[in-house]
């Protein structure tokens, strides 16, 4: 089962130092143009009557284009974050806190954690649904459950999902730098865990939904209310990489919980 995210005011050092070198936007509040809401709104009432033209989705996307430009810096200090902290399939505890400590400063408080748990784990007994055994040999495999679900919207039907994975390989990183980047500015491309690697993408693939989310949640009003009725779910799905995170995801609920899915939408190299 999923779980309500827990206030914390407790972070490790790690992970504040990091979040010092995130570039966010310097005015929110000017990065949405009014087009752009009134495009989301004009999307998502012909969605849900199934009527909605080409021209209605060019518009949304030309909007989109337009904005995601503007948070260029945002997005390419995110993906050399969590390029730096690559884990394994149901080990992704770190990158999960950066998912949630993210999502957090953009004023999203409401997001769900503990998704995809890993089953077939020694660490963890589907039964009770509890980490059962500590880990051996300092590995960080505690029973999975590092995914992460956010709603946004009126909570209400048609809800559309957005899906990043977040794992990583076991490969040695050997990525050639430019001239320009070597030395001192390495740590800022480089992974972190000897043997993991974001060699796949996913780090990209997370950095664009948290791209997609902080455009979405500009769409907020001065009122908390949102320009469209329906719902837009946000899922980070760990194992990928040959662990079947989205099965247990789904099998969790995270389509069937209402409101119930009717679009999905993922990404993939």
């Amino acid at each position: 089962m999923a779980e309500e995210k827990k206030d914390d005011n407790h972070h490790d050092d790690w992970l504040d130092d990091e979040m010092k070198s995130i570039q966010w936007p310097i005015d929110k509040s000017e990065q949405i143009e009014i087009s752009l809401k009134q495009a989301a709104q004009s999307f998502f009432a012909s969605s849900a009557t199934e009527t909605a033209t080409t021209n209605e989705d060019d518009v949304l996307q030309s909007c989109i284009n337009n904005q995601s430009v503007s948070i260029e810096p945002f997005l390419i200090s995110i993906r050399r974050v969590l390029h730096r902290y690559p884990e394994l399939m149901y080990q992704e505890r770190m990158t999960s806190q950066i998912v949630q400590r993210i999502l957090t400063d953009m004023g999203i408080t409401n997001y769900t954690v503990g998704w995809a748990k890993n089953i077939h784990s020694k660490y963890y007994n589907p039964a009770t649904g509890k980490i059962v055994q500590t880990t051996e040999k300092g590995e960080q495999n505690d029973g999975g459950g590092h995914g992460v679900v956010v709603d946004i919207g009126s909570g209400q039907e048609p809800c559309i999902l957005l899906r990043a994975d977040m794992d990583a390989l076991p490969i040695v990183e050997q990525t050639p730098l430019p001239p320009d980047q070597q030395g001192s500015d390495t740590a800022k491309f480089h992974s972190n865990h000897h043997g993991k690697m974001h060699a796949c993408g996913h780090d990209a693939h997370m950095t664009m939904l948290l791209g997609a989310t902080y455009l979405i949640k500009s769409l907020e009003e001065s009122n908390g209310e949102f320009p469209f009725p329906g719902t837009i779910r946000i899922i980070f799905q760990p194992a990928e990489e040959g662990g079947a995170g989205a099965k247990r995801m789904r099998e969790e609920g995270v389509l069937s919980n209402f409101p119930t899915v009717k679009y999905a939408f993922g990404m993939r190299e």
